[in-house]
């Protein structure tokens, strides 16, 4: 679980602290099915808020289509977050899911040019602020900065990444985290899930 203290990000600049939404149980028996216009529709469809600027809360429940999920706050000890011990913990299914993802970030300065860089199993779509930023389409294996997004601005203060990550059988995990102008990680931010 995650505590009230502000966390930084890894020595690596990887982001640890999420609010992670109960899984979306979805009838997924490949991965090979997750092309860019799949996975749009299906976070569009399966979507807990219309808002990508909401900012759950932990312990709130919301629903999505006919499930009643709950949102938990919680910081990994690894650079990575990884579904498939958060659903077995909670007891909720491991595979055939869809995750939502929630964090805050908070910038001591506006910072240009940097990219959401992001790895996934098995496909996965982040937004910064409300506006897309980064899809990783495919069945892929969880590889740190797998995809980067175009040149992007963190704004002074806070900012939000929501994120969705989808998975049919096998693991499912992600790690993010914001490289600046020359390809280095972007350490100076604070982060919190409110």
């Amino acid at each position: 679980m995650a505590t009230a203290a502000k966390k930084a990000p890894d020595a690596k600049g990887f982001i640890q602290r999420w609010l992670v939404l109960e899984p979306v149980k979805k009838d997924i028996v490949r991965n090979n099915i997750f092309t860019d216009n799949y996975l749009k529709t299906t976070f569009s469809t399966d979507n807990f808020s219309p808002d990508y600027t909401t900012v759950p809360k932990n312990g709130e429940t919301v629903n999505v289509g006919n499930q009643q999920l709950k949102w938990y706050a919680l910081d990994s000890k690894a650079f990575n977050v990884n579904l498939y011990h958060f659903t077995y913990a909670i007891n909720k299914p491991k595979y055939g899911i869809l995750v939502w993802l929630v964090t805050v970030i908070d910038s001591p300065e506006e910072i240009k040019n940097v990219r959401l860089a992001a790895g996934c199993n098995s496909g996965s779509m982040w937004w910064l602020n409300g506006q897309e930023a980064l899809l990783l389409s495919g069945d892929r294996d969880m590889i740190a900065d797998n995809g980067t997004s175009a040149r992007l601005t963190l704004k002074k203060g806070r900012n939000i990444i929501r994120g969705a990550v989808i998975n049919g059988p096998g693991m499912a995990n992600f790690c993010v985290r914001f490289l600046d102008e020359k390809g280095a990680p972007v350490k100076n931010l604070s982060i919190s899930t409110e």
